[in-house]
């Protein structure tokens, strides 16, 4: 029997990948690698809770967190997100800088925002069952953080039309429209930009202007 699903019509999802990992484990021994990630899941999901999210998909290389899941009704959730993802780029900053320092290690994250309808579920079975959000709206944000530069957040045109002139503190940069290849409409998106770019020799999705 499948346990009961929550259905968000505007949720907020924030996706994000941990850059450079495939490398490092590659360079590493697996049993040295557990305490980097116990620290990284720690790390983000502490900031993330902290900002009202709650953390529904962990793996090696990314993690998903959803915002406006406790409270369908609950307002200011592009905010939060955005708000979080500003706090996980500079609080990131030093948890590299720790690794890098011990392992010799260049990592660094980047982050997907997408607002829009997702289904709060658990897969499996019995006590096996594992949160999860489904939709549409997961599948973007993940693939914005793809597109987002190591050490940067891309938004979607949603999340941007939430914010309207809250956190002026943060600077949103636009950068036009991506498309997807099997996915029908394209996306207006935006940037959080890095000061300084770090470049990790990986390929992107293009950016149609």
């Amino acid at each position: 029997m499948r346990a009961a699903s929550i259905n968000a019509p505007h949720a907020v999802v924030l996706h994000m990948d941990l850059r450079g990992f495939m490398k490092t484990a590659e360079q590493m021994d697996p049993q040295g690698i557990l305490p980097m990630l116990d620290e990284y899941v720690d790390f983000v999901s502490n900031i993330a809770r902290a900002n009202g999210g709650d953390i529904y998909r962990v793996g090696p290389e990314s993690m998903t967190a959803g915002f406006g899941l406790r409270d369908v009704k609950q307002n200011g959730s592009a905010e939060a997100a955005v708000r979080t993802a500003k706090q996980l780029l500079e609080g990131f900053e030093q948890l590299s800088n720790r690794w890098r320092e011990r392992v010799d290690a260049q990592l660094a994250l980047s982050i997907g925002i997408h607002q829009g309808e997702v289904v709060a579920a658990s897969l499996g079975s019995g006590s096996k069952r594992s949160p999860t959000l489904v939709g549409d709206t997961v599948n973007v944000a993940a693939r914005l953080a793809q597109r987002a530069r190591a050490g940067e957040a891309i938004l979607s045109a949603p999340i941007r039309a939430a914010l309207r002139d809250k956190l002026p503190e943060v600077e949103i940069k636009p950068l036009g429209g991506m498309s997807f290849a099997a996915r029908t409409q394209h996306v207006d998106i935006y940037c959080i930009p890095r000061a300084e770019r770090l470049d990790l020799g990986e390929r992107r999705d293009r950016v149609s202007h």
